[in-house]
């Protein structure tokens, strides 16, 4: 486990070799990418201290490289310029998530409003339908 859901990493992972996947925040356990050698996550974290909403694991034997949030700060004084360009970018990508998941919810509220059913049709209900099929 190199993530666990609603924990906060405060550091950003970056995989030499292996193979990572990240698991579906709905029912912890179904993958829903694969990552393998040059994946970098996290690195929103480094900035912006907030618990992670989806679990990473590995796959296979995984070699990774760790910077934890104080030895970025030590690097943010060496190299102030790139640290405040990565700054900029991480704030943007956060701004432009914080708005796709407020449409993400409005969309939701809308879906529930025009289809009058009480089906869930989250990741979880699909799961179980299907398991019921290939019974």
């Amino acid at each position: 486990m190199l993530c666990r859901k609603h924990i906060s990493k405060a550091c950003m992972i970056y995989v030499v070799s292996g193979m990572i996947q990240i698991i579906s925040e709905e029912d912890s356990e179904t993958p829903i990418l694969s990552l393998s050698c040059g994946t970098c996550f996290g690195e929103t974290t480094l900035l912006i201290d907030y618990p992670a909403t989806y679990s990473v694991i590995s796959t296979t034997y995984c070699e990774t490289i760790v910077l934890e949030s104080t030895r970025f700060v030590e690097m943010y004084k060496m190299f102030p310029k790139t640290c405040r360009n990565l700054a900029l970018d991480v704030a943007k990508r956060y701004n432009k998530a914080k708005e796709y998941n407020a449409l993400r919810k409005y969309q939701q509220s809308r879906y529930r409003e025009v289809i009058d059913t009480e089906e869930d049709p989250s990741m979880v209900y699909i799961k179980s339908a299907v398991k019921e099929f290939v019974v």
